[in-house]
C-alpha cells in the first residue's frame, strides 16, 4: 500500500483551514501524477499546475509559445531530447555544466544541444519575458501529458 502526504502553504487562522486542506489534497492529486516517484508533495511545488487545472486542456495549449510546440514536434519526429535539455537549462539556473551533469551528458553535448535548440526555435533565450513564457509552456505540455520533463 502506498501512502502520500501533501502539505499546503502556511496559514495562521483556523478560518483558512479548508482552503489549506484543499491545497494539500491538490498537491497530492497533481504531484502523484507529475512526479510518480515521490510520496511527499508541497502545494507550493504544484500551484502553477493547479492554476492550469482551472483551464481546459485545449485552452492551455493555446497559451504555449509556438517555438516550444515546434521544439516538441522536432523531438517527436527525430527522437531527440531537446525539450528536456531546454527545461533543465532554464529551470535550475545551474548553467551549462550543472545542466549537463543533471542530464548525465558532457558539457560540450549540452552546448551543442542549446545551439541546436536556438536554431530550431528561432527565439532569443536571453529575453526574460520570452523565457518565462517558454518555461510556462513547457510546464503546460508536461501537465497535459505531451512531454516528459523529469
Amino acid at each position: 500500500m502506498k501512502f502520500f502526504t501533501g502539505y499546503s502553504r502556511c496559514f495562521k487562522s483556523l478560518v483558512d483551514l479548508k482552503t489549506h486542506f484543499d491545497q494539500a489534497v491538490k498537491a497530492i492529486k497533481i504531484g502523484s501524477r507529475i512526479d510518480k516517484d515521490k510520496r511527499l508533495f508541497s502545494y507550493e511545488d504544484y500551484a502553477l499546475y493547479h492554476f492550469m487545472e482551472l483551464c481546459s486542456r485545449e485552452d492551455l495549449k493555446s497559451f504555449c509559445h509556438p517555438s516550444v510546440l515546434t521544439l516538441a514536434d522536432y523531438d517527436r519526429r527525430n527522437k531527440t531530447d531537446y525539450v528536456k535539455s531546454l527545461f533543465e537549462s532554464i529551470s535550475n539556473e545551474k548553467g551549462k555544466v550543472g545542466s549537463a551533469r543533471a542530464l548525465h551528458i558532457h558539457r560540450n553535448t549540452m552546448n551543442y544541444r542549446m545551439s541546436k535548440i536556438r536554431e530550431i526555435m528561432g527565439v532569443n533565450l536571453n529575453d526574460r519575458k520570452k523565457l518565462f513564457h517558454i518555461y510556462f509552456s513547457l510546464l503546460i505540455l508536461e501537465y497535459i501529458g505531451e512531454v516528459e520533463l523529469v
